[in-house]
């Protein structure tokens, strides 16, 4: 017994695996994806965004309407930006906007008066390139003099005129993607428009009147306090202020240095030059942090952010309350990018989703103008039906609801809904404009008839 050995247990077999072909491996490749393009994205699909706010003109879904809680809140339209950059970003028959828009970010690094540093993750070549940054972005922002005159860059070429701040941008690496006539059109209306390129060109102007007086360049110093927080009279009388003028939305004091002559409010600094050990940036949480980094998207120096909006006392409708607002902005000589004439003519709302549907194929119908393939389209009937809906919610009324031919607004648990009215006869049939889905391609075929 003692040479007894137990049976050996087989051991589970693993399927052998053959090698994989090409052509199999493209077959698989294509399968795979036939299914992910395979998936029904009308089940995602929230119909258009044809319910208008009647208090603020916003675009939502059908049964959706959460935006300025029925004219309690209303934010002031954006000011129309300047030439050329109204026509760079907004028409497309401008010359030179395809080249502008490939490399704004060029554009904008060039004008910019600050810099934005961070720890970027690099990534593998292969796959979808995208910006990864590894804790904090810095900004920070040029002084008004450089440490090397030499590479004066950022806010420090805002001191110089036109043509020679935009002989030294083009010395820096990424100029090779831009057109020099542009960068220096936009460099002009940059230090023209932007008040905080003015007003480091107003410092510099204080510093030379000073220095012919016979004070030190570094005796003057800028701070940039929110203007809801001060009085200007009192920041004038304070004892080393030289000038308190309003700079946007803020304040800039352009005062001497001295323990005795120090600004009590809170604001930013801004230093003749740069000290070598004591960096300083811009916080994150100021709001005009934006103005400093991205001139062309904010080309006034207005706030990225406010707090403290006070609320509407009295309720009116988006129409009357935007006349009265470009009245009011007018007479201060500001324009803003909205006109009477677009808003009642604008059939179509900007950044709204067409209804999709697929194309019926008649017999008079060729296949040029009617191809096989699903396409986004916005029947006659729906142009209609937006524009009779937004018109008729700017008229002014005394009823407490909206209502129009087959549209009316129902108020339910305070939100205001829009709902379908449909009168057959004596029978009335309520539904909400998200499943209206009549057939579009059935009217255009009658219509083409």
């Amino acid at each position: 017994m003692s040479n007894y050995l137990p049976p050996l247990v087989p051991l589970p077999s693993t399927p052998h695996k053959f090698p994989v072909s090409d052509l199999q491996r493209q077959r698989e490749c294509r399968e795979r994806h036939r299914r992910q393009h395979s998936f029904d994205d009308s089940l995602l699909y929230l119909g258009p965004m044809d319910n208008i706010c009647q208090f603020c003109g916003a675009y939502h879904f059908a049964g959706v309407q959460n935006c300025c809680e029925h004219g309690k809140v209303f934010i002031p339209p954006m000011r129309k930006l300047w030439e050329p950059l109204q026509s760079l970003y907004f028409d497309h028959n401008f010359k030179g906007r395809s080249q502008f828009l490939e490399n704004i970010l060029s554009y904008n690094t060039l004008l910019s008066m600050a810099s934005s540093t961070h720890d970027r993750v690099l990534q593998n070549p292969h796959g979808v390139q995208s910006v990864k940054i590894r804790g904090p972005v810095h900004h920070m922002p040029s002084a008004l003099y450089p440490n090397d005159p030499s590479r004066p860059r950022y806010g420090n070429l805002y001191v110089y005129d036109p043509q020679r701040a935009t002989d030294y941008r083009m010395n820096e690496t990424v100029s090779r993607y831009v057109k020099e006539d542009l960068l220096k059109t936009l460099g002009e209306r940059v230090a023209q428009n932007n008040v905080f390129a003015r007003a480091y060109r107003h410092m510099d102007e204080l510093i030379k009147e000073q220095q012919e007086h016979g004070f030190p360049p570094n005796a003057l110093r800028m701070k940039l306090i929110d203007a809801r927080d001060v009085d200007q009279d009192e920041l004038i009388a304070h004892p080393g202020v030289y000038e308190a003028p309003r700079c946007g939305e803020m304040v800039s004091v352009y005062f001497t240095c001295g323990p005795e002559m120090d600004i009590p409010q809170r604001g930013y600094i801004v230093y003749p030059k740069k000290d070598n050990h004591t960096p300083f940036e811009i916080r994150f949480y100021l709001p005009f942090i934006d103005a400093f980094c991205f001139p062309l998207l904010y080309g006034y120096g207005e706030h990225s952010w406010r707090s403290g909006i006070p609320y509407q006392t009295e309720k009116k409708q988006y129409f009357e309350r935007m006349v009265e607002v470009k009245k009011e902005l007018a007479s201060k000589g500001i324009n803003i990018d909205w006109s009477e004439e677009e808003h009642i003519h604008d059939n179509v709302p900007p950044g709204a989703q067409a209804p999709r549907f697929r194309w019926k194929k008649s017999k008079e119908c060729s296949s040029r103008t009617c191809p096989k393939t699903e396409k986004m389209f916005i029947p006659l009937c729906s142009l209609t039906k937006i524009a009779t809906i937004r018109k008729r919610m700017s008229w002014k009324t005394d009823d407490p609801v909206e209502t129009t031919d087959s549209v009316k607004i129902v108020e339910r648990g305070g939100e205001l809904y829009p709902q379908r009215t449909n009168a057959n006869g004596s029978e009335e049939q309520m539904r909400l404009l998200l499943h209206d889905t009549n057939d579009s391609g059935d009217e255009l075929v009658r219509s083409n008839n």
